[in-house]
C-alpha cells in the first residue's frame, strides 16, 4: 500500500509540474520579452512551440517508448523534462529556449 502513495504522489507531482511549465509562459511573456530583448508576437511562439512540441510529441514519443515498463517511461519522460527545463533555466538564447520549450511540450 505504501509504494501505490508514492506512486500516486509521484505522479500527481509530475501532472502539477507540466501544468505549471506549459502556463506559466503567459503570466512572464512581458518579463521574457524584455529578458531576451524580443517583441509580443515573438514571445509567444514560447507557448506556442510548447503546444506543438504536445501535439507532435505524443505519438512520436509513446509508441518508441512503449516497449518499456511503464515506471521506466516516466523516468525517461521526467528525466528529459526535467533537463529541458533546466535549458531553459539557463539559457540565455531565445532559440535556445525556444527549441528547449518544444523538447519539453513532447514530454507532456
Amino acid at each position: 500500500m505504501q509504494n501505490y502513495k508514492k506512486a500516486l504522489f509521484a505522479l500527481a507531482l509530475s501532472a502539477f509540474c507540466m501544468g505549471v511549465t506549459e502556463f506559466v509562459m503567459a503570466g512572464v511573456l512581458v518579463d521574457v520579452e524584455a529578458y531576451f530583448s524580443v517583441d509580443a508576437k515573438t514571445a509567444g511562439y514560447l507557448t506556442t512551440l510548447y503546444a506543438i512540441g504536445v501535439v507532435i510529441g505524443a505519438p512520436l514519443i509513446t509508441i518508441p517508448l512503449s516497449r518499456f515498463h511503464r515506471h521506466t517511461q516516466l523516468l525517461i519522460n521526467l528525466g528529459i523534462f526535467a533537463l529541458a527545463n533546466f535549458i531553459i533555466f539557463f539559457s540565455q538564447n531565445f532559440y535556445l529556449t525556444a527549441f528547449a520549450r518544444f523538447v519539453a511540450g513532447t514530454q507532456h
